[in-house]
């Protein structure tokens, strides 16, 4: 359980290792640290790539389970902190967000419980928003950890799917290259779900 200070403690412990531009990493353990990562990313970058299972740090579940584990006031602080970074970065149409799911989902069933739906609905038809999706008939992507990274070279890979802990890596640009090249690589097997 972290309080809401404690999430701004960390948030500040990433942005001085991002600045000290020496290569360094950072772990975090739950949602609400991932949920901090993620706002870091859309604070300091212009371009996210994301491979991940659905999106759920975008979803009411996950917003309910930080206001569960930190109680309700300080998730609901930690997580209000991230949608105000997501709202400022699609508030810059050149800033993009670019996204593959591990698996292929309908679009209408895929928005269904996202927390801000109207707000990623239109970034994505502005494109700001790519949304694509691998198929069912890709098999080697089930062992794959789910990762973030940013033109800004924070670099964010999961070590458990489920639990949400990660390292965040910052600043090592051959690591940074090697994750780059691994998503390149799933766009080439991933399809754009339409709007």
């Amino acid at each position: 359980m972290a309080t809401y200070n404690e999430i701004e403690l960390y948030y500040r412990s990433l942005d001085e290792a991002y600045e000290s531009k020496q290569k360094s990493n950072r772990f975090n353990k739950d949602r609400s640290h991932n949920a901090t990562i993620f706002r870091f990313m859309l604070d300091k970058s212009n371009k996210i790539y994301m491979f991940c299972g659905e999106l759920s740090i975008l979803r009411r579940g996950f917003q309910e389970y930080v206001e569960t584990d930190c109680g309700d006031t300080e998730g609901k602080r930690i997580m209000d902190a991230m949608y105000d970074s997501l709202k400022r970065f699609l508030s810059d149409d050149k800033k993009k967000i670019h996204i593959i799911l591990e698996n292929s989902i309908s679009l209408s069933d895929f928005v269904t419980d996202l927390v801000e739906k109207d707000l990623f609905m239109v970034a994505l038809k502005k494109g700001q928003v790519e949304l694509k999706a691998l198929g069912d008939n890709l098999t080697s992507k089930e062992g794959l950890s789910h990762f973030t990274y940013t033109d800004t070279q924070i670099v964010r890979i999961e070590q458990d799917k489920k639990e949400h802990s990660a390292i965040c890596t910052m600043n090592d640009e051959s690591y940074f290259n090697q994750i780059k090249t691994v998503y390149q690589n799933l766009s080439r097997f991933a399809v754009s779900m339409s709007v």
